[in-house]
């Protein structure tokens, strides 16, 4: 009987540490995404940046001709 328990336990605390490792697994992710998103956001601002400097130039160059 107490094998038996002792099974128990022991099937318990491996389901608890796969939950612990799905868990960090999770925290993981949401790192990973919240820097891609970043870095998205970064791309982004770097595009809208690259179109006015681009504009701007036609426009020098206008003015320069």
């Amino acid at each position: 009987m107490s094998s038996d328990l002792s099974a128990v336990d022991d099937v318990h605390a491996q389901l608890q540490a796969a939950l612990n490792a799905l868990l960090q697994c999770d925290v993981q992710l949401k790192r990973r995404e919240d820097l891609l998103a970043a870095r998205d956001m970064q791309i982004a601002e770097m595009a809208r940046i690259g179109a006015y400097r681009e504009t701007r130039i036609t426009a020098l160059e206008t003015q320069i001709a």
